[in-house]
C-alpha cells in the first residue's frame, strides 16, 4: 500500500476574508506609514482629507469663499468642474476626490 501525505492548503486558499476587511487593513497600514493626521496643518487649512494613496486634500477659506487642492495630483474643485466656492460644495468635492485619487504624495525635500 502506497502512503500519501496530506498537506493543508495555505490559509489564503482555504479562507476568504471579505474585501472590506482587507481594505481596512491596507488603509490602516498606509495610515501608520504616512500619517498627516499627526502632522501640523499648514496655515489657513480648515479641513484635510486623506486620499487612498496617502496624499491630502486641503481646504482653505471660509463658508462662502472656500477652495481646495489635492497635494497628490494638484487638482482643485474648479479644475474638476465645480463652480461654487461654498464650503459644503468644496467639502463634497474633497471627500469624493480623496476617495478616488491614487496620486502619491510628493516626497519632502531635504535641504
Amino acid at each position: 500500500m502506497e502512503r500519501t501525505e496530506t498537506r493543508p492548503h495555505p490559509p489564503s486558499l482555504t479562507t476568504r476574508e471579505p474585501l472590506q476587511s482587507h481594505s481596512a487593513r491596507v488603509g490602516d497600514a498606509l495610515h501608520a506609514l504616512c500619517s498627516p493626521a499627526t502632522e501640523p496643518w499648514p496655515d489657513g487649512v480648515i479641513a484635510r482629507y486623506l486620499t487612498v494613496a496617502g496624499a491630502t486634500v486641503d481646504l482653505t477659506g471660509s463658508d462662502y469663499g472656500a477652495d481646495g487642492i489635492c497635494n497628490g495630483c494638484q487638482t482643485t474643485p474648479s479644475k474638476s468642474g465645480y463652480s461654487s466656492s461654498h464650503i459644503d460644495v468644496v467639502r463634497m468635492w474633497a471627500q469624493r476626490h480623496a476617495s478616488e485619487c491614487r496620486a502619491l504624495p510628493r516626497p519632502a525635500v531635504n535641504q
